[in-house]
This record gives C-alpha cells, sequence and structure tokens, in this order.
C-alpha cells in the first residue's frame, strides 16, 4: 500500500495513467485534468489524478445560482461580520513594516491593515504593490504554468492533435495553445506568444 502511494509523488500524471489505461486516448482525456490548473501531465506530480477521482468517483457538486454564489455569500457573510469593502479604488502600494503587511496606499490616503490579501498574480503583487525586486527576481525565474486553451464540440478529432507535441511545444517556447475543434477547423491549432 506505501509502494502504491509512492508512485503518486515520483511519477507525472501522464506516467501514472498509462499504467492505469491502455487506450492513448483515454489517456489523453485523464492527462487532460493537469490542465485545470495549469500544470502539465508530463511533468506534474501523479498526486493530481485525484482531479478525475474525485470528479468521476465521488461526485461534484455545483451551487444554486451558479459559482458566482459562492463568492456573494462570502461577501454577504464577511458584511454580516463588520468587513468593510471598498470597490472600484486602485490600490497604489501595499505598505510593509517589520516583516509584515502594515498599511496600503490609495491615492494619497494610507489605511491601516493588519492583513491584506491580493488576488492579483502574484510576481505583480510583489513587483507593483509590495515592490520587492529581490522577490520578483526570484519569482521571475520560476517555470511558469502552461496554459491549455480548449474549443470542442467532441473527444472525437482528438485523433488529429498531435497532443503530447502541442504540451512540449508549450513548456519551451512558453506559448498559450489554443486548440480549435470545431466543424469548420477541425485540426487548426493556433499558437499565440505570451
Amino acid at each position: 500500500m506505501i509502494h502504491t502511494k509512492l508512485s503518486y509523488l515520483f511519477n507525472s500524471i501522464n506516467e501514472y495513467n498509462e499504467k492505469e489505461f491502455e487506450k492513448v486516448e483515454t489517456i489523453q482525456i485523464f492527462n487532460r485534468f493537469a490542465t485545470y490548473n495549469g500544470s502539465n501531465p508530463y511533468v506534474a506530480p501523479a498526486m493530481l489524478t485525484m482531479i478525475p477521482h474525485l470528479e468521476h468517483n465521488q461526485g461534484t457538486f455545483y451551487p444554486h445560482g451558479g459559482m458566482i454564489n459562492i463568492t456573494n455569500a462570502l461577501y454577504h457573510l464577511a458584511v454580516k461580520m463588520g468587513v468593510k469593502f471598498n470597490f472600484e479604488q486602485l490600490v497604489d502600494l501595499i505598505k510593509t513594516k517589520d516583516e509584515g503587511i502594515s498599511s496600503i496606499q490609495v491615492g494619497q490616503r494610507i489605511i491601516q491593515y493588519d492583513i491584506v490579501v491580493s488576488n492579483m498574480d502574484v510576481y505583480y503583487t510583489y513587483k507593483k504593490l509590495l515592490n520587492l525586486p529581490v522577490k520578483v527576481e526570484r519569482l521571475a525565474k520560476q517555470e511558469r504554468s502552461s496554459s491549455l486553451y480548449f474549443i470542442g464540440e467532441s473527444l472525437v478529432h482528438l485523433k488529429n492533435w498531435n497532443y503530447i507535441t502541442s504540451f512540449s511545444q508549450m513548456i519551451t517556447s512558453k506559448n498559450l495553445l489554443i486548440f480549435l475543434n470545431l466543424k469548420l477547423c477541425p485540426k487548426t491549432q493556433l499558437f499565440i506568444s505570451i
């Protein structure tokens, strides 16, 4: 049992799926779950195979009214607890003191906070809001996640698409791959540099 669990840590998603499935198309379908969080199935750890396991074996839940209702519920709960929200105001700077957050700057105003949550990409939060060049430099050296945007009406046309080559091109060129799987252009691949 321990040996099986270690395979989740030391094998890639693709390696794990190749051991579990025989058909290439099935492996590709289950590899696709890696792209949910910007991962590459040929590099990401097999631990991420828990995503399709949860979806297919345990089931997933969809909130009444859509995903936006999770945000709305959290917002209303926060307001009820006394949290004040300021919308449509540009935060110019997150100020730090003694290795912690002390305040934010909005225009000419400095507002004291104990906790600040940034929904901005971490690289830009450090670069533009925290102005920490050392952390920005370290983040710039980290590998970016891959992005795969799949438009299609069925998985039948996956046979026409060189799946492995597409991922290796994304890794080496840092491109965004948009795979169009439409009746008018079932074999079209469009690469956009980012």
